[in-house]
């Protein structure tokens, strides 16, 4: 089974993407920090409290990904990975789940795909309140996949286009079809 997260900054169409890719019957991880950020009923002022947030993000994350891993036999997709966590540990300035140091985050995936951000748009669960930040956000998160990784940069593109150009990596990677399917987007 290949492991394949998606992730990039905010607004770079990761969630679209996934829902794309699911409609292929593709096995998916949807992204665990957005649901984990509305269950709270307001976020914190105080980004010291993000420490909490984020274990519970880890939490849901490992649980999430480790059904997939353990119940999927072909290729999966993850809307970001618990790499991202380690990212927005370091902008918080928080410590990150100590569990989450035993794991060698290098080897738990198989590829590493970074969208290029789209524009900017807010809404209600967004921790960054406007397109800089979302910029530094994503800028950091490429920063903190490098150490682990050597990204696949995927561009501004539409969704049928983005699935393709990721179809085409991952057919050289394994050497031809995708588990049995050759996907053409419309």
């Amino acid at each position: 089974m290949k492991k394949i997260v998606l992730t990039g900054g905010p607004c770079s169409g990761k969630t679209t993407l996934i829902r794309a890719l699911e409609k292929y019957s593709f096995p998916v991880v949807h992204e665990t920090a957005r649901d984990v950020l509305n269950s709270y009923a307001h976020l914190p002022a105080n980004t010291t409290k993000y420490e909490d947030i984020q274990k519970d993000i880890f939490a849901a994350q490992l649980t999430r990904e480790n059904d997939v891993f353990s119940s999927a036999r072909d290729t999966c997709f993850l809307d970001r990975s618990l790499i991202d966590i380690v990212a927005y540990s370091n902008k918080f300035n928080v410590s990150m789940p100590c569990a989450l140091r035993q794991i060698d985050l290098s080897k738990r995936y198989d590829a590493v795909f970074f969208l290029e951000r789209l524009p900017f748009q807010k809404d209600s669960c967004r921790i960054e309140s406007d397109d800089i930040e979302a910029e530094k956000i994503h800028n950091s998160l490429w920063h903190t996949y490098s150490k682990y990784f050597s990204p696949i940069l995927v561009p501004r593109l539409s969704v049928g286009a983005r699935i393709d150009f990721i179809m085409e990596y991952i057919q050289k990677m394994k050497g031809g079809e995708i588990d049995g399917r050759m996907l053409r987007a419309k």
